[in-house]
């Protein structure tokens, strides 16, 4: 909690292509929650199309100021691969948007 916002992190891993990090974005803003959310936040680290080539890799800050990029590093830090991260932040929210309840797999 930041100034009474909420935050949510999505993962998907395995991740395998761009496409699917496109398709994770969409799947979640079905959810009018995620939809409604101030900000959601992307950033993702793929395998190369050669085998130890260079990593693909991107972030999408929606707005919020350097989000996305702090995430990839973070991602990157960790040597994070095949994975993608969505964080959904609301803001001034006291109760009721994100919780156990909320969370349950969402299948592809």
């Amino acid at each position: 909690v930041d100034r009474k916002s909420v935050f949510q992190a999505h993962v998907l891993w395995p991740c395998p292509s761009v496409d699917e990090v496109d398709l994770m974005l969409r799947v979640l803003k079905q959810n009018r929650k995620v939809a409604a959310a101030a900000h959601n936040i992307v950033a993702y680290r793929l395998p190369g199309l050669r085998e130890g080539g260079p990593m693909v890799q991107g972030f999408d800050d929606d707005g919020e100021t350097a989000a996305g990029k702090r995430m990839l590093a973070m991602l990157h830090a960790m040597d994070a691969q095949r994975t993608a991260v969505v964080v959904t932040r609301w803001f001034g929210v006291s109760t009721g948007v994100a919780g156990e309840r909320d969370c349950r797999p969402i299948t592809f």
